[in-house]
């Protein structure tokens, strides 16, 4: 999942990843939004869409394993 800045398409300003066995388990890899963008909620969007994707193709569990000074952008 990329996310682009309106009105200036190429211009990715956040990503998320996953992998999944595609049945029952995806895990969240990774979540990167450029500094300027951070605190505007294209975090939140990531895995919101990432989330409604993978959903839609097989798994129904997820898993993360953020740092602990990350933790709460997951649990919020």
């Amino acid at each position: 999942m990329a996310y682009e800045k309106r009105g200036t398409p190429g211009q990715v300003v956040g990503c998320a990843r996953a992998m999944s066995d595609g049945a029952f388990v995806a895990v969240i890899c990774d979540v990167a939004v450029h500094p300027d963008f951070q605190g505007r909620g294209v975090g939140r969007q990531l895995i919101r869409n990432l989330l409604q994707d993978m959903r839609s193709k097989g798994p129904g569990n997820f898993a993360v394993f953020p740092s602990a000074s990350q933790r709460q952008f997951f649990f919020e």
